[in-house]
């Protein structure tokens, strides 16, 4: 919750002084009832795409300045290097799963998430990442955006329907 209270409240100068910016940070999520990515990349420009319920659509929104400092204090507060590769929580079934993806100049590190059991960070980040979604203003956007490596993400293909022997 902290990271929320920062991502909203934080002074612009201590952000200055802490930025290492990235080339590139997607967010994605698959639950229930949704399954989408967030794209910031350098620019002011943040991509999404919604791909339940079907079909996909694909957004663009405007980030500005200090939502965009915000988030690299964040980032590099949370310093994602430190987290695993990967936490799965055993026995669960249709729980939220979630990808954070990392790339600057010299660094690109893919944290996936299936359940509940995780740092308690990347949970109030996920969350933060996840109302943010909701709320920010949309425009439809009519180009494929590449979000990267969506496994565990997206649900595999439905396999083929049973023969029939008569």
């Amino acid at each position: 919750m902290s990271l929320t209270l920062c991502f909203y409240s934080c002074g612009n100068k201590n952000i200055e002084k802490r930025i290492k910016s990235f080339d590139e940070f997607i967010f994605s999520q698959s639950a229930l009832h949704e399954n989408y990515s967030l794209k910031f990349t350098k620019s002011d420009t943040l991509f999404l795409e919604e791909r339940f319920p079907e079909p996909s659509k694909q957004f663009y929104a405007f980030v500005s300045d200090s939502i965009r400092r915000k988030l690299n204090f964040i980032l590099d507060t949370l310093n994602i290097a430190r987290f695993d590769t990967a936490y799965l929580q055993e026995n669960l079934q249709d729980g939220v799963s979630y990808k954070f993806y990392l790339r600057n100049d010299s660094f690109t590190k893919t944290v996936g998430v299936y359940g509940y059991e995780v740092p308690k960070e990347l949970y109030s980040f996920s969350l933060l990442l996840d109302s943010f979604a909701k709320t920010v203003i949309r425009y439809p956007i009519v180009r494929e955006i590449d979000f990267g490596d969506l496994s565990g993400i997206n649900p595999p293909p439905a396999p083929p329907p049973p023969k029939m022997e008569h």
